[in-house]
């Protein structure tokens, strides 16, 4: 049996047995489901530590203001993107607003301190990976944006 813990902001959580994490729904953002993540640093007490507040807190931020992370990617981002990724022969992207517009939320982890780890598509920009931003409770940026996969 599938277990299910309804969060008045968070919505249902559901434990998924095999990656032994919590799933919920951070979005819709801009019309699209956003998974999120509860990664529990015991499987076997899986919400005991997780701090809850801050993640709600979070999650609250990021659907109200999910354009401000993208924004700060953007601007931490772009000049290096142009510098070492950007080819003229097949990048029809070479503005910011157009950098901003390509990147895309694909979800949201949380591990035991409760933040927000924000996993960009990068739209065909990277070569696939993904772009991450850790956002704190209030809106601050606290790591990123750190290229990965």
């Amino acid at each position: 049996m599938t277990a299910v813990v309804n969060d008045d902001v968070l919505g249902p959580l559901t434990w998924d047995e095999q990656n032994k994490w919590w799933t919920f729904e951070v979005g819709p953002i801009a019309g699209r489901s956003i998974r999120g993540s509860i990664i529990p640093e015991d499987s076997r007490v899986p919400l005991a530590s997780v701090q809850l507040d801050t993640v709600r807190a979070c999650v609250t931020w990021i659907r109200a203001n999910e354009p401000t992370i993208r924004e700060f990617i953007t601007h931490k981002a772009f000049d290096w993107w142009m510098s070492d990724w950007y080819d003229e022969e097949i990048d029809e992207v070479n503005t910011p607003d157009g950098f901003r517009e390509t990147i895309r939320l694909r979800g949201v982890n949380f591990y035991e301190d409760g933040k927000a780890r924000t996993c960009y598509e990068d739209g065909g920009l990277l070569g696939g990976h993904s772009l991450w931003v850790t956002v704190g409770p209030d809106g601050t940026f606290e790591h990123g944006p750190d290229l990965f996969g």
